[in-house]
């Protein structure tokens, strides 16, 4: 095979950076790096070269084929000057000509856009958003990716490229984001905040959680699917306030589809009753009525796809 006939794909969570190498629109190749490693805009691309070097050797390809890239960051942004204005949860990238950079290290074309949007396009052109005209596709991780579909396509706005649902305030009272501001959904639903919370409820009761030296999300799941009852009480916690940050939402766009997706949906089915108890009690009637709530289509790959769908049809086509 000839010509530039693969495309790149990185996915740049807040705690890991996904790297795919798609050909034939197939996903072909795949390498997660922790995110921390990357803190340095001068260690970025001699690091990512090398990985992308490895890749080509050791699958007998050209970097030269690769047509173009697509990016998600985790942050905001200026997709038309190719901009990081900074990353809440990654230091290091205030202010910084990410596509400019890019192109002259790594001798590609590159997009740029916001991880959230990322996922939100991959559940649009492959997932559970196709055909859908209105949807809010939430990432739920290290913070809240918020991907807003309006019209069958992305929503992006007049500048900073995102829709940053994770960043409404919905306790003025409460500790501060790493976006600076304070009381976002973001300190409560991200997977810092709800693990702040169990470490604080659990002082005062008696579960399994507390034999583990470092508490993850993934050990409350499993504490759960053991019938643990802190870890269930915990979750429904999470549907709770989830519910009620949803309903909002469900006010202000009337969506079709509510998708879920990211690290903490795993636990879908220990907060999903919560949060539909919770949505009907607080949203508008009949709006809650009318939208579908479900776990995205992808399980892990979500930003790796949509990246890979800019990658291919840039800005306008997507």
């Amino acid at each position: 095979m000839t010509g530039k006939d693969i495309f790149l794909a990185i996915d740049w969570g807040g705690t890991f950076l996904k790297i795919g190498i798609f050909r034939n629109s197939r996903l072909w190749l795949r390498e997660n790096i922790h995110s921390r490693s990357l803190s340095s805009p001068a260690g970025f691309y001699p690091y990512f070269k090398n990985i992308l070097s490895g890749f080509a050797q050791k699958h007998k390809f050209s970097l030269g084929r690769i047509k173009s890239a697509g990016i998600g960051i985790p942050g905001m942004l200026d997709i038309n000057k190719g901009l990081i204005y900074y990353l809440p949860n990654i230091k290091g990238w205030k202010n910084y000509k990410f596509r400019q950079n890019f192109e002259k290290n790594l001798g590609m074309p590159v997009f740029i856009d916001n991880d959230a949007n990322m996922a939100a396009l991959a559940e649009l052109k492959f997932g559970r958003a196709k055909g859908v005209n209105t949807a809010i596709c939430l990432t739920l991780g290290t913070g809240i990716g918020f991907g807003l579909i309006i019209g069958g396509r992305v929503y992006r706005g007049c500048r900073a490229s995102a829709a940053e649902g994770g960043h409404l305030p919905i306790d003025f009272n409460a500790g501060k984001c790493g976006c600076g501001s304070y009381g976002c959904a973001e300190v409560f639903l991200g997977s810092k905040g709800f693990l702040a919370k169990v470490k604080s409820e659990m002082q005062v009761r008696k579960t399994v959680l507390k034999k583990e030296p470092v508490l993850t999300p993934y050990k409350i799941y499993e504490a759960a699917r053991h019938r643990d009852k802190f870890a269930l009480d915990m979750w429904e916690y999470f549907g709770r306030i989830l519910g009620i940050y949803l309903s909002g939402l469900v006010n202000i766009f009337n969506p079709e589809k509510i998708i879920l997706g990211g690290g903490l949906s795993g636990a879908y089915n220990f907060f999903i009753d919560p949060l539909r108890k919770t949505l009907q009690q607080r949203a508008m009637f009949p709006l809650y009525r009318q939208v579908k709530i479900s776990r995205a289509y992808f399980a892990e790959d979500a930003g790796l796809y949509g990246a890979y769908a800019l990658a291919k049809n840039g800005y306008e086509n997507i």
